[in-house]
């Protein structure tokens, strides 16, 4: 979760907002977001498309991998 941090200090503002929640079977869930920002120190807002692949056993999430564009999530999950 350092990584995460680390991207979040980069922002005066951010936030991640859930766009679509998609069950791809197998344990398996996508996740898609838009991240929103503004940079540190400015007036500079960013926007980005993000997904995440959570994969769960027994209810739990066992491993989860992000991307920086829903097509690629997308793809991951088959």
């Amino acid at each position: 979760m350092e990584v995460d941090a680390a991207w979040r200090g980069q922002f005066d503002d951010f936030r991640m907002d859930p766009q679509r929640i998609i069950d791809a079977g197998g344990g398996r869930i996508v996740a898609l977001y838009t991240m929103r920002g503004r940079i540190k120190g400015s007036d500079t807002l960013v926007e980005q498309s993000a997904g995440v692949l959570y994969e769960s056993r027994e209810g739990k999430v066992t491993r989860w991998r992000a991307y920086l564009s829903w097509d690629e999530a997308l793809d991951a999950a088959g």
